[in-house]
């Protein structure tokens, strides 16, 4: 959390910054003393949204504004990133405009934006700024998030087709490299236990994670594949730019077989 009192007279006054938890008690200094709360990247992780808001409002002054972001349901059928982009065991909250305009207004908060969607990262963001000071308001049914969590599904499952599963590429090749030591490939190895028994080693442009394991299969840069030389075929397990790794493969002349799944 950071406080930051605003100086009426022109200029912004000295910033004063507090590392603490939203759930704590509000301090007694910061109570009702502040034009604007941000709250950006936090609220689809929250469970006790009733909670968080009230804490919100316990730092706003009467009539401040409360400034939020979320990723947009929306966006999921023209954003197709596999499911554990969407639905993972952090994000446990799924927003719509309408849905998060219900969930505020039954705080007493009322929307002043215009602009509601913007691209951030390849995903579809909802912004939404919010004054205190209404009375709260009914819930307006929401049809949209159900229709588009279903259309990116439906969407997902065509995808698919053509694609080679993992059994398919188990029976098939003995050994296998897993490109991606992320969320992922964590959610296929978990899905798929008997995988990591074919697994060579894991690739992955993270540096910081190279030298790591995970059960007892090595993490290495990609230009392992090149000093190695390792012949076997190459399962990409990444959420995002998949078009940029196979450039890459590509680029670094590595010969092995690329499946996607």
């Amino acid at each position: 959390m950071f406080g930051i009192p605003i100086r009426r007279g022109g200029g912004r006054g000295p910033i004063t910054g507090i590392v603490g938890n939203l759930f704590d008690e509000t301090p007694e200094p910061f109570r009702h003393a502040f034009d604007l709360v941000v709250s950006t990247s936090v609220i689809e992780h929250i469970r006790d949204l009733t909670g968080y808001l009230e804490h919100i409002q316990a730092f706003l002054k009467p009539e401040g504004y409360f400034l939020v972001d979320a990723p947009a349901v929306e966006g999921m059928p023209q954003r197709l990133f596999p499911v554990p982009n969407y639905f993972n065991h952090e994000h446990i909250n799924y927003f719509s405009k309408t849905s998060l305009d219900n969930l505020l207004g039954g705080a007493g908060m009322v929307r002043v934006n215009e602009e509601v969607y913007a691209e951030e990262s390849g995903e579809l963001t909802l912004h939404g700024l919010y004054r205190l000071g209404s009375a709260p308001r009914p819930w307006e049914k929401d049809p949209s998030s159900r229709q588009a969590i279903a259309e990116y599904f439906q969407k997902i499952d065509a995808a698919q087709q053509g694609k080679p599963s993992v059994p398919a590429l188990l029976r098939d090749h003995s050994r296998l490299i897993l490109w991606g030591a992320g969320s992922y490939a964590m959610q296929i190895l978990a899905e798929y236990p008997d995988l990591i028994a074919h697994v060579e080693c894991f690739i992955d442009n993270n540096s910081t994670k190279c030298g790591h394991c995970i059960q007892g299969k090595p993490i290495l840069l990609p230009t392992a594949l090149q000093q190695q030389q390792l012949p076997y075929p190459i399962l990409l397990c990444a959420m995002r730019n998949i078009d940029d790794i196979r450039r890459q493969i590509a680029g670094m002349g590595i010969p092995n077989p690329v499946y996607e799944i």
